[in-house]
């Protein structure tokens, strides 16, 4: 088998415990574009939560933002490091978004619910006040404060906003403080019709357009790039990697992965705190 294009989930796969790219997982990326192998990322976090290093990656030449409903190209020759994140709209290949009619509906519901919401839009993250003042303030422990604090834009109304926004909403992403709160929501978004449900991590759940997926940006790109499915190699670790893990003619899990995730993949590599992206892509790249 002769890989010839590379997704790698970012949380809990391409970057370490200490969210950063280890040197060894930098130095594979290389080694993998050198050979001409197309290598992408293929995240949850839209554009403004990005690492700033990624842009510093070498090899690296695209990355899928938000779920699937946006890719980006990284254009070294025309953006500095610093600046690049203010060219979204330029460096954007492809979006796939949330339908006017499923946004409205999703923020009924939202309302309806109590719940607390980001939305992602413009390949920006909105937060409404209240949750941000009680992650600010600790009554919300679920969320990293400086994480919130360093990526989100708060919005007083953000269902108002997420109403105003109809149409060019990338993801909306709800956060929950306990298991009964996940459940009774959950159970009212499973009715929305028009949408994804998908989620990223313990007490969260992101909304996506009707055929939003990190396997359905894969597609586009493997289209655009002349690959076929017998030549993707993808590495992830949560049910929102399950679909383009799935598309993968080489699907793997890292050593940390969700139990689930394990189950179909065809190989389990080492976690992603061990360099596993690393010893996948140099015993099913390099080598060959």
């Amino acid at each position: 088998m002769s890989i010839r294009m590379i997704g790698l989930d970012l949380d809990g796969t391409a970057l370490n415990g200490e969210g950063r790219f280890s040197p060894g997982v930098r130095k594979a990326i290389a080694e993998a574009g050198k050979l001409g192998a197309h290598v992408v990322i293929a995240t949850g976090r839209p554009v403004c939560s990005l690492p700033d290093e990624i842009y510093g990656v070498s090899g690296l030449e695209y990355v899928i933002t938000t779920n699937g409903a946006r890719i980006i190209r990284l254009d070294r020759e025309k953006h500095a490091s610093d600046n690049w994140k203010d060219h979204t709209r330029e460096l954007t290949i492809y979006e796939n978004l949330i339908s006017p009619e499923a946004t409205i509906k999703a923020a009924a519901v939202l309302r309806a619910a109590g719940a607390n919401a980001e939305v992602m839009t413009g390949g920006i993250a909105y937060i409404g006040r209240r949750e941000y003042d009680l992650i600010c303030s600790g009554a919300i422990t679920t969320r990293s404060k400086r994480y919130v604090t360093a990526t989100r834009t708060v919005k007083e109304d953000i269902l108002a906003f997420l109403e105003e926004k109809a149409g060019e909403v990338e993801s909306i992403s709800i956060n929950y403080t306990t298991d009964s709160e996940l459940e009774r929501v959950r159970a009212e978004l499973r009715k929305l019709g028009g949408v994804t449900l998908t989620s990223s991590f313990p007490f969260n759940n992101e909304l996506g357009g009707a055929t939003t997926s990190k396997a359905s940006a894969l597609e586009f790109l493997m289209k655009s790039l002349g690959v076929s499915r017998d030549e993707l190699m993808v590495c992830g670790d949560s049910p929102n990697d399950a679909a383009m893990l799935k598309e993968a003619g080489l699907a793997v899990a890292m050593g940390n992965a969700t139990p689930d995730v394990i189950a179909f993949s065809d190989f389990v590599t080492l976690s992603n705190t061990e360099d596993g992206v690393a010893l996948a892509i140099e015993k099913f790249v390099l080598k060959h």
